[in-house]
């Protein structure tokens, strides 16, 4: 369900205009969210100040109520394919490619509870979260290509700058922008591994539909 204008409007407010800030690439539409600008129009103008501000206070009350809304994708809708990090550690761990002793050494994991989770890789549900941490960073060093990520790292940079020069002056905007900045500069190549992960998945969707 995407905003509805009639829905959100009362019997004594029109909502007028929403401006979507957030473009869902696989369905092609402008979506509203918590920093979306709404409009509305009172219906009867010649009201009290005070009771124009109740009608308003309701307004707003009913839109907040359908952005709060869960929004069902339609069922033909591909959705990107996204692992935990417990599934990285799964995918480490049985890959046969992958030897055990070297495995355990890079990791300091003892090669006994490594052949466990080889054998029955659900049981890294039950793992600590140092645990999992040490295997999912050692997947993306397994998988993934630090020249490859060093480019991914460079486009990043290239594109939030220019962004960051479009939206100074505007917090809401620039100061997230400026975080992923930041950590791009500090090249964590780790997240952006995983970063790296996640647009590799949104990208093979949208280029299947």
């Amino acid at each position: 369900m995407f905003f509805d204008y009639e829905k959100a409007g009362t019997d004594a407010v029109k909502i007028t205009g929403v401006e979507g800030h957030f473009y869902n690439a696989i369905t092609r539409r402008y979506e509203v969210t918590d920093h979306t600008f709404v409009v509305g129009e009172l219906l009867d103008d010649k009201v009290s100040e005070t009771v124009a501000t109740q009608q308003m206070r309701e307004a707003a009350e009913k839109v907040i109520a359908e952005l709060s809304k869960r929004i069902p994708m339609p069922p033909h809708i591909k959705h990107p394919k996204i692992l935990t990090d417990v599934q990285r550690a799964e995918k480490l761990v049985t890959d046969r490619n992958v030897k055990i002793t070297s495995l355990s050494k890079a990791t300091g994991i003892s090669t006994y509870t490594l052949y466990n989770y080889r054998k029955n890789p659900a049981s890294l549900h039950k793992a600590s979260q140092a645990t999992v941490d040490c295997l999912t960073s050692k997947y993306f060093e397994t998988y993934f290509s630090r020249n490859e990520i060093e480019r991914f790292r460079m486009m990043l940079i290239n594109i939030v700058g220019a962004y960051l020069k479009e939206t100074e002056g505007n917090p809401i905007a620039y100061d997230p922008a400026h975080a992923l900045y930041t950590m791009c500069q500090k090249g964590d190549w780790h997240r952006l591994a995983k970063m790296e992960e996640l647009w590799r998945a949104s990208y093979s969707v949208e280029r299947s539909l």
